[in-house]
Order: C-alpha cells, then structure tokens, then sequence
C-alpha cells in the first residue's frame, strides 16, 4: 500500500499523523509526505521521506488577523499568498483554508500522479488532500489533531457551502467539479467518546491516541522521584507564542498560584525561560521537554486549550485548567468542560484570584479527575496505529 501524507506548513498539526506513518512503515507499507517546504525540518525529524508540494504563506499572518478580527482577506501581496475569492458567509477561517490549499494543491496532485498513493491521508485543515485524493480517485483519511472542530462547524448554517463555494475553481482545476469532501471518506478519530459532539454523520474509525510533541529535551530527574505536594504544569505550547508573545499567559498564571503550597512546573519552548521573567523559587523550568514526559508526575495541568496538551493530559487522567485563544483551543476547552475533565476560563476573566480559584476547583474537586480518568480509560481502549493499518488496507481493498 502506498500512502502519501499531507498537511500544511504548522508541525502541530502533522505531528498527530506521525505515529501512523511509523505504523505503515514498520508494517511495509510506503510511506510519502508531501507539504509546503517549510514543514521539512519538522517530517525529517519523525524519519519520514518528504517532498514539497507548494508555497509557503504567511499563514502567522493570517492566523494573527482571525485573532484581531480583522478582514477576511488576509493574505496579501507582500506574502505571496493567492488571490482568495470573497466569503460572504460561514466561518473566518475558510478563506485562509482556501488559500493554503490553492497553494498547494497544483504541486500536490503533481507529487500524487507520480507516486500513485493508494490513499491520502490528511489533517482536517489541509483541504488539497481531499481535493487531490477525489482527482486520482483514491480514498481521503482525515486525521484530527484534537476534538473535530471541522466536524462541528458543518453543523453550522452555510459553512458547507461556503467551503464549497471557495473549493470550486480548485475542484474545477483537478476535474472534479462536483467538489470533494472536505471531512474526507473515513476519519480516524482520537478523541475520547465523552469529549465528542453530537449529530455526525461522516464514517469514523477509533484510534488510540499516541502522542508525539517533536524532538525535545530528557526530563529532569527530580521531577521523576516522589511528590510530597500537588504539582501542577503550567504549559502554553508552541501556536500562540508564534501568533503573539504577549498572549502567552504561562508566567501570569505562575504569578497567580505562587504560595498556594503547590509544586510548579513551566514547560517552555526551547530558550522560553527568559520570557518568564522572575519567578519563585517552588517553580521548576523544562524547556523543550515533551508533554508525554512531563505529565506522569504532576497532578493537574493549566494551558492554552491546544490540543496536544488536552490529549496527552487525558491519556495521563489528569484533570486541566484552559485558558484558550484561538479558535481550536476554545473547541477543545468546551469540549474539555463538558467532558467534566477540565474547566475553562475565559481570558478575560483570568484575574490572578480567578486563576487560582479555577485551579484549586479543578485540583481538589474529585469529580474531574474522575471525569479524566474516564477519558483515559476511553483512549487506551481504542486501536493503536499498528492495527488500525489494517482498516486502512481493508479500506483501499474496498472492505
């Protein structure tokens, strides 16, 4: 079987795909990664063979404009972004999906005639898979980074055919004038089931949710001994720093729990200490330690709602504190909320004793651990990528 594997140029949302091109790899299967150039660095660093496929835009900007709510246009000359057809309705984001994907898809489809995939495997946002995939008349596996955000905003009132309407003159360019689906023929969803929406109806697969964060730095020893308190991670990822420094709250929320008697941990970016200015002395610093490595030995974690924190802290049955941004990061959290596993709060109310009220609650209050340790129960019952290479091959076999 032959896969090719595609995402645009933000490593958050390939590395989710990376555990199952390793399970195709190791199970003989041939393995390709196409992307924008600048995702390079980031799919050798999981051994996988990459080719580009595209431009690089200046999706920071445009990710930055969603944010600041500005208009909908937001690639512009200077980045070398396409020209984007209007959006009269559905969601901000289209516009910006559309224009990655009309970035990409020419190049794509190119590197898929001459590899000759058997079926494309692609992240929820990355809308030339499914375009591609409908062209060589293979099947479209949609891999969500986290709670299906894409899922649920079909639910709403004209984004399908807003999405379509932006689609067309790509659909139209591969000879597919009916349009692709952009939610794929079969999506492998990790997503535990009491984080799940309600009301889809597209063909979903389990999967067991394997993390992967990208090269990073060994824990420190200590942290792996004995706890004689509650030690909580405070955690920012990597997205928002990248859209706005400012808008990274981890040393705020430090501040704000500082003598409660807890255990601290920050884990930062590579050289993300010095942006936490000073800081007390029960705080502990990990720059570029994966979240896999830290989570079994603290007891509650606050962040940004991003969704490899929230699922390496479900696998981990630790209940959370979010405190979201972007768009995805607010899905995540209410879904987070309504699993019972965590609490948001919203930014504007993350006043220092709001913080460490909400974090408190989320310690001490049993029911969302319990809630947590459901959702981890509901994870490591889900296959785990080597078997789920077998519904792959049954889908391309027309099982």
């Amino acid at each position: 079987m032959r896969v090719l594997v595609t995402s645009w140029a933000w490593p958050t949302h390939y590395y989710p795909m990376a555990p199952l091109a390793w399970a195709l790899r190791a199970a003989g299967h041939e393995v390709l990664v196409a992307a924008p150039p600048s995702l390079g660095p980031a799919v050798a660093g999981t051994g996988m063979p990459f080719v580009p496929a595209g431009r690089d835009l200046d999706v920071v900007g445009m990710i930055r404009s969603i944010v600041n709510g500005q208009a909908e246009r937001t690639a512009s000359a200077a980045s070398g972004a396409p020209a984007v057809p209007p959006v009269t309705k559905g969601p901000r984001s289209t516009p910006m999906f559309t224009a990655i994907a009309e970035s990409m898809t020419e190049e794509l489809v190119a590197v898929g005639r001459q590899f000759g995939p058997d079926l494309v495997m692609f992240e929820p946002s990355a809308w030339a898979g499914p375009l591609v995939a409908a062209a060589l008349d293979v099947p479209a596996v949609r891999v969500p980074w986290g709670a299906d955000i894409m899922a649920s905003v079909h639910q709403t009132e004209g984004a399908l055919e807003a999405e379509r309407e932006a689609l067309a003159p790509l659909a139209a360019l591969l000879g597919v004038p009916g349009g692709a689906d952009t939610l794929g023929t079969l999506t492998l969803d990790a997503c535990p089931a009491p984080m799940q929406i309600d009301g889809t109806t597209h063909a979903t697969s389990p999967l067991c949710y394997v993390p992967y964060n990208g090269p990073g730095n060994p824990l420190p020893g200590h942290l792996a001994g004995p706890r004689t308190r509650p030690r909580i991670c405070v955690t920012w990822g990597t997205t928002v720093g990248r859209i706005d420094p400012a808008k990274v709250l981890t040393a705020e929320v430090l501040h704000a729990l500082a003598g409660t008697g807890l255990d601290l941990v920050a884990a930062v970016p590579q050289g993300g200490r010095a942006a936490l200015g000073p800081i007390a002395h029960e705080v502990t610093v990990v720059e570029q330690v994966p979240l896999h490595q830290v989570f079994p030995h603290v007891d509650a974690v606050v962040g940004h709602g991003g969704a490899g924190t929230v699922f390496a802290g479900l696998l981990n049955g630790l209940p959370q504190v979010a405190l979201p941004l972007l768009p995805d990061h607010r899905f995540n959290s209410g879904r987070l909320a309504a699993s019972g596993a965590g609490l948001l709060l919203p930014r504007e109310e993350a006043s220092p004793e709001q913080i460490r009220e909400t974090v408190l609650a989320a310690l001490e209050e049993p029911g969302h651990r319990k809630a947590a340790e459901e959702c981890r129960a509901d994870l490591l019952a889900r296959p785990v990528p080597a078997e789920v290479v077998g519904v792959l091959a049954e889908l391309v076999d027309g099982g």
